[in-house]
């Protein structure tokens, strides 16, 4: 008998920019953090290597930063065949916004990457807009936090070294994600 959700693919988000940071180093900015994984597709030689690193947040100076994934390692390595390479993780997600490119067998660009957002997938139930500006984006911020921490069970973070159900997160915000989202079936698989 199945309990609780189906984890799914809920979205593919296309990298917003791809810039150096001030260590000049190749940074993809989706703009949104996200719980996922990714999908690369890149003409490449048997050998080449792809790797990435994976961040919420830049530094103040607009560099790469990680640090606070504590022991997390927060990294993927992907060895290439010839030809066409379409790949995206299969038992893995990160946390993130940011990916730091640490290999890529040319110049990265957009059409090589694509975000894939996942979460328990509970359907929609509420939503809410106001007039101000600031009031809507946090009610944005909401949701996609809830998105991020609902993958199978509720989580206090998708990033750090502590992916682990954490029942002081979610005893405070049970409520409203009842109001954003039918979560019977995920608490009810999660409570068993």
């Amino acid at each position: 008998m199945w309990m609780g959700e189906k984890i799914t693919e809920q979205e593919r988000l296309t990298p917003m920019e791809i810039f150096k940071t001030p260590k000049g180093e190749t940074v993809i900015d989706f703009g949104q953090n996200l719980t996922g994984y990714f999908e690369i597709k890149v003409n490449a030689k048997a050998g080449d290597r792809v790797s990435f690193s994976f961040a919420e947040v830049l530094d103040r100076d607009g560099n790469f930063y990680n640090e606070n994934y504590r022991d997390a390692k927060a990294r993927f390595e992907y060895i290439c065949k010839d030809g066409i390479n379409t790949y995206k993780p299969k038992l893995a997600f990160w946390g993130f916004r940011y990916m730091r490119v640490d290999s890529f067998p040319c110049e990265i660009t957009r059409d090589h990457i694509n975000a894939i957002v996942v979460h328990s997938d509970m359907r929609r139930t509420g939503s809410f807009v106001c007039g101000d500006a600031k009031i809507n984006q946090l009610y944005h911020n909401i949701i996609w936090g809830q998105k991020s921490n609902y993958l199978d069970i509720p989580t206090d973070c998708p990033q750090r070294d502590e992916r682990l159900g954490w029942t002081g997160d979610t005893q405070a915000f049970c409520g409203t994600a009842a109001y954003n989202a039918m979560v019977d079936g995920f608490f009810h698989k999660w409570l068993q």
